[in-house]
Protein backbone atom coordinates (compact mmCIF):
# COMPACT_ATOMS: atom_id res chain seq x y z
CA UNK A 1 0.00 0.00 0.00
CA UNK A 2 2.78 2.15 0.91
CA UNK A 3 5.13 2.00 -2.58
CA UNK A 4 1.24 2.68 -4.42
CA UNK A 5 0.58 5.70 -2.23
CA UNK A 6 4.43 7.07 -2.97
CA UNK A 7 3.86 6.65 -6.66
CA UNK A 8 0.46 8.73 -6.15
CA UNK A 9 2.70 11.28 -4.68
CA UNK A 10 5.91 11.36 -6.69
CA UNK A 11 4.68 11.01 -10.30
CA UNK A 12 8.41 9.59 -11.30
CA UNK A 13 8.16 7.03 -9.00
CA UNK A 14 7.84 3.47 -10.29
CA UNK A 15 8.65 0.71 -8.50
CA UNK A 16 8.32 -1.77 -11.04
CA UNK A 17 9.18 0.22 -14.25
CA UNK A 18 13.01 0.70 -13.63
CA UNK A 19 14.83 2.05 -16.26
CA UNK A 20 16.59 -1.11 -16.81
CA UNK A 21 13.75 -2.62 -17.72
CA UNK A 22 12.22 0.09 -20.22
CA UNK A 23 16.04 0.14 -22.03
CA UNK A 24 15.57 -3.77 -22.14
CA UNK A 25 12.17 -3.42 -23.82
CA UNK A 26 12.78 -2.57 -27.31
CA UNK A 27 15.14 -5.20 -27.86
CA UNK A 28 12.90 -8.09 -26.44
CA UNK A 29 10.18 -7.16 -28.39
CA UNK A 30 12.08 -6.94 -31.53
CA UNK A 31 13.26 -10.72 -30.69
CA UNK A 32 9.89 -11.41 -29.98
CA UNK A 33 8.64 -10.20 -33.50
CA UNK A 34 11.01 -12.36 -35.46
CA UNK A 35 11.26 -15.01 -33.66
CA UNK A 36 14.84 -14.75 -32.03
CA UNK A 37 18.00 -16.28 -33.04
CA UNK A 38 18.64 -19.60 -34.45
CA UNK A 39 22.27 -20.11 -33.07
CA UNK A 40 24.27 -18.81 -29.93
CA UNK A 41 26.35 -17.01 -32.35
CA UNK A 42 23.70 -15.08 -33.54
CA UNK A 43 22.53 -14.12 -30.32
CA UNK A 44 25.91 -13.27 -29.04
CA UNK A 45 26.15 -10.79 -32.12
CA UNK A 46 22.44 -9.04 -31.55
CA UNK A 47 22.78 -8.71 -27.89
CA UNK A 48 26.64 -7.11 -28.58
CA UNK A 49 25.04 -4.76 -31.22
CA UNK A 50 22.17 -3.95 -29.15
CA UNK A 51 24.45 -3.26 -26.42
CA UNK A 52 26.45 -0.98 -28.26
CA UNK A 53 23.22 0.66 -29.59
CA UNK A 54 22.43 1.28 -26.00
CA UNK A 55 25.36 2.91 -24.97
CA UNK A 56 25.48 5.31 -27.65
CA UNK A 57 22.00 6.21 -27.34
CA UNK A 58 22.60 7.22 -23.48
CA UNK A 59 25.94 9.04 -24.45
CA UNK A 60 23.28 11.08 -26.71
CA UNK A 61 24.95 9.89 -30.11
CA UNK A 62 23.15 8.59 -32.86
CA UNK A 63 23.48 5.12 -34.40
CA UNK A 64 25.70 6.73 -37.61
CA UNK A 65 27.58 8.75 -35.40
CA UNK A 66 28.55 5.97 -32.82
CA UNK A 67 29.37 3.97 -35.73
CA UNK A 68 31.59 6.04 -37.38
CA UNK A 69 33.26 6.88 -34.04
CA UNK A 70 33.69 2.76 -33.27
CA UNK A 71 35.13 2.11 -36.86
CA UNK A 72 37.76 4.72 -35.92
CA UNK A 73 39.47 5.64 -39.30
CA UNK A 74 37.75 2.94 -41.13
CA UNK A 75 34.23 5.08 -40.47
CA UNK A 76 35.43 7.95 -42.57
CA UNK A 77 34.90 6.65 -46.36
CA UNK A 78 33.35 9.49 -48.09
CA UNK A 79 30.17 6.86 -48.70
CA UNK A 80 29.42 6.49 -45.17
Amino acid sequence: MARSLLGAAIPAFRPRDNLAERSLRPSVIARKISGGTRSPKGSATRMGLMSLLGIWAAQGKGQLQGCREWLGPWGRHPGL
